[in-house]
């Protein structure tokens, strides 16, 4: 069994799962402070689990304070049953409408984000266009069987309303987190559990150097 963490988004969730299904799922209601809110259903969640194969997090893309806060909490989890932590991206947990999808999102500074699933997996990087080929790309999907998804507001996207229309809001969920990674080969859930677990950024971070020269 592993303990799934999904805080990437507004409504985390926590769940148990075992490879032929999930056993137990909490949602809650993470907002602005996931640190704050996780506590509780996670203590509740563990009060009568003794071993876990793995603690598996969504890595986002999402809140950068949520997706660090659910990777922090798997760590300590993770340390403290002796088991590894695996990180898996966010849109692996979406419930698919089709067996093509794509999620979509505003990677901010004039820049939006395109990445292509299958089966619910991954399909390549994400790729990052400006708004005219942004628009360009999803108006030549249309009449095509593709689930459009996205974690955010719809109108932030700069497309006609025929278009920001088969964009749905999605949430991702700690059960289909789970089973994304029982799904995967063993030798998959190996290599993942050997990796880093990292937030899933869409572009590296932006740093403002500060204008005054240090005091010492």
């Amino acid at each position: 069994m592993v303990l799934a963490i999904e805080t990437s988004v507004e409504e985390g969730s926590i769940a148990l799962v075992q490879p032929d299904g999930v056993v137990r799922e909490l949602s809650f209601t993470a907002g602005r402070e996931p640190s704050k809110h996780l506590w509780l259903p996670l203590q509740d969640m563990m009060r009568d689990v003794e071993g876990l194969s793995a603690v598996v997090v969504g890595t986002g893309p999402g809140s950068y304070n949520g997706s660090r806060v659910g990777i922090a909490s798997g760590q300590g989890i993770a340390l403290v049953k002796g088991c590894p932590l695996v990180g898996v991206c966010s849109f692996e947990a979406v419930r698919a409408e089709q067996d093509r999808s794509l999620a979509v999102g505003d990677a901010r500074r004039g820049s939006y984000s395109l990445q292509w699933l299958a089966g619910q997996r991954l399909q390549g990087a994400v790729r990052l266009v400006d708004a005219e080929s942004f628009a360009s790309e999803l108006a030549d999907l249309d009449g095509e069987r593709i689930d459009l998804f996205t974690f955010e507001n719809v109108e932030r996207f700069p497309v006609e309303p025929r278009l920001q229309e088969r964009i749905r809001q999605a949430k991702p969920e700690a059960g289909l987190l789970g089973l994304a990674y029982w799904n995967r080969p063993e030798h998959e859930r190996r290599a993942l559990a050997a990796a880093p677990t990292e937030p899933f950024y869409l572009r590296e971070a932006h740093i403002t150097k500060g204008k005054k020269k240090p005091i010492f």
